[in-house]
């Protein structure tokens, strides 16, 4: 079972806060897996900017209602994409 400690990151260093660990004088490290648990801390989505302007530029169109025949657009779209083993010849 794995255990759980509490602590904080701060860059690439992590301060645990009361019960830490036992790591032995042999070892110098041990391996962990680290959770963020406060997500006000993570800052700036690389895809927010995106979505942003992909949503301005649908409502530039008019939005959805725009588009006629909604499985024809779908099929368009499918088509721009690359899918690995089904490549055009």
């Amino acid at each position: 079972m794995l255990e759980t400690y509490k602590a904080t990151l701060h860059g690439d260093k992590i301060k645990w806060e009361a019960d830490a660990p036992k790591i032995s004088k042999k070892e110098n490290s041990i391996a962990v897996y680290v959770t963020i648990i406060d997500k006000a801390s993570i800052t700036n989505s690389p895809n927010g900017e995106k979505m942003a302007k992909v949503l301005k530029k649908l409502a530039a169109k008019g939005g959805i209602s725009s588009i006629e025949n909604a499985s024809e657009w779908q099929r368009e779209q499918r088509q721009e994409r690359d899918f690995v083993g089904r490549e055009k010849q």
